[in-house]
């Protein structure tokens, strides 16, 4: 299954409106927020398990009717700051854009070309 760049950003801003510190999200609460009813329930599941394992977002297994789920605890210092360098549209389309260049990029990269996006909006180049 490819990983969805957009949908990577769009489930952690989901996540940051959604979640409290004592909430707990599932991927329904996911697909019904504003940010992911356009994902369906196996995009978003293969997103939240990949921001598991890059350490996004502090988020368990479990097993639901029909399948597999996930409870969503919170964002990780390393998901906020990625989300912060991706937040801004204009910065998140930018990124893309350089990183379709040669034919995509990993996190890492796409958070780097972000954060040199926000230094030149600052002027900090």
């Amino acid at each position: 299954m490819k990983l969805n760049q957009d949908c990577i950003r769009d489930v952690l801003l989901a996540i940051e409106k959604l979640g409290t510190p004592d909430t707990r999200l599932f991927l329904d609460d996911l697909s019904n927020s504003e940010f992911c009813e356009k994902y369906g329930i196996n995009d978003l599941g293969y997103t939240v398990s990949k921001l598991i394992e890059a350490g996004f977002i502090n988020a368990s297994p479990i097993n639901v009717q029909g399948g597999k789920g996930f409870i969503i605890r919170s964002i990780t210092w390393n998901g906020h700051d990625f989300l912060d360098n991706i937040r801004d549209k204009t910065v998140w389309d930018k990124t893309k854009e350089k990183a379709s260049k040669v034919g995509g990029a990993s996190i890492p990269i796409l958070s780097a070309i972000a954060k040199e996006m926000i230094f030149k909006k600052l002027g900090l180049n």
